[in-house]
């Protein structure tokens, strides 16, 4: 049997499974042991998945082989994985409507104030600019820089803080 933390791994492995479908299951059937033990039925009336939805939770939860693989991925990668079932999980970011189940940590996690440069894909050379500027200056004034790791504004902010 899987500890709790191994099937919120699983769990945030299945294709197509938002972090807010994620969070409707945990919260209307009260963890993830308890999505784990849920019929079709349940898992369908609960978060109004399609019935795709609910096969592919099924087998998802159930590919051990899976979950290895990507314990050994992340150990090999010095990656760590924070599940919302850790202690070490941001008590702020269980707050938001749809907090990432899995949490891929590369490093710690920032004890001082972050800060988070959203924006287009496709920027403008002055907002590339304009991001890089302001992150290297916030980094600098001791702030952490935090983001989803998207292409344009996210990276030149990133690259303005390193």
């Amino acid at each position: 049997m899987l500890e709790p933390r191994e099937q919120l791994i699983l769990l945030n492995l299945v294709p197509g499974l938002s972090a807010r479908a994620v969070r409707r299951l945990l919260d209307a059937l009260g963890g993830v042991a308890a999505v784990a033990k849920a019929g079709p039925e349940t898992l369908q009336q609960t978060a109004g998945l399609s019935a795709l939805a609910v096969r592919r939770i099924a087998d998802g939860l159930r590919d051990e082989a899976r979950l290895a693989r990507e314990l050994v991925l992340a150990q090999e990668r010095g990656v760590t994985l924070v599940t919302l079932e850790d202690p070490g999980y941001p008590a702020a970011l269980k707050t938001i409507a749809d907090p990432p189940p899995v949490l891929y940590l590369k490093g710690k996690l920032p004890t001082s104030p972050a800060l988070s440069i959203v924006g287009s894909r496709k920027p403008s050379p002055y907002g590339l600019r304009l991001a890089e500027r302001l992150t290297r200056e916030a980094v600098q004034g001791g702030l952490a820089v935090v983001s989803g790791l998207a292409r344009g504004i996210d990276t030149a902010a990133h690259q303005g803080a390193l």
